[in-house]
């Protein structure tokens, strides 16, 4: 094969392909699988009404039966999405990001100055953490 030839093909590779993370919105999270993939848009690259296949999780811990850590985010979550070797056919979600959704912090409050914790109630109360022995 040429030089050209081969300068070609890598410059159609690169054109063609998305690399770094991205912002995501969670379109759907019931994963038919349970897999704890999600339906992404990512509307800086596919823009405000396409969505992803379903986008495999990047998780700290797991790849064995019966051990892991996953959270699965929300419907309308933000998320961070990166495509596998940059292609668009292969999303992974990476982590979600808070926002100021009506000008306020998702984050959780920290304690007061004197100790007291800040707590919250959640409504309704949908999260759990499982652990597998």
């Amino acid at each position: 094969m040429s030089l050209e030839k081969i300068v070609s093909r890598l410059v159609d590779k690169v054109e063609h392909r998305f690399y770094g993370k991205c912002r995501g919105i969670v379109v759907d999270n019931a994963d038919p699988e349970q897999l704890g993939r999600l339906k992404l848009k990512v509307p800086s690259i596919l823009g405000n009404d396409i969505v992803t296949g379903w986008a495999a999780p990047c998780v700290p811990y797991g790849g064995e039966m019966n051990q892991g850590v996953l959270f699965i985010p929300e419907v309308n979550a933000g998320v961070w999405v990166e495509f596998e070797e940059g292609d668009l056919e292969f999303p992974i979600w990476v982590g979600a990001f808070w926002s100021k959704p009506d000008g306020e912090s998702e984050l959780p409050k920290p304690n007061d100055a004197d100790g007291t914790e800040q707590g919250s109630v959640q409504d309704p109360p949908t999260r759990k953490i499982i652990k597998t022995v």
